[in-house]
């Protein structure tokens, strides 16, 4: 299960009182992320579930050292 709860601050156009960066509200939006943001979730979520749910033992550190190759998620395929 992944939840979001977000607090904003000084940006208007995502219903802040106005554009102090200190005047921060709850984000009522119930939004995970952009195509681009859910690139770096999928790969902790498989990479949690090869290192850590699936051998006996979990590899920890392999999870840990688990990491997306430099570069924009654009560039995935």
């Amino acid at each position: 299960m992944v939840e979001c709860r977000a607090a904003v601050a000084g940006i208007p156009e995502l219903g802040c009182d106005d554009e102090d960066p200190e005047n921060f509200r709850l984000l009522d939006r119930p939004w995970m992320g952009c195509v681009w943001e859910l690139a770096p979730f999928g790969h902790e979520r498989s990479a949690w579930v090869r290192h850590v749910l699936q051998p006996d033992p979990p590899d920890l550190a392999g999870y840990l050292a688990d990491v997306l190759p430099d570069g924009t998620t654009a560039e995935r395929r």
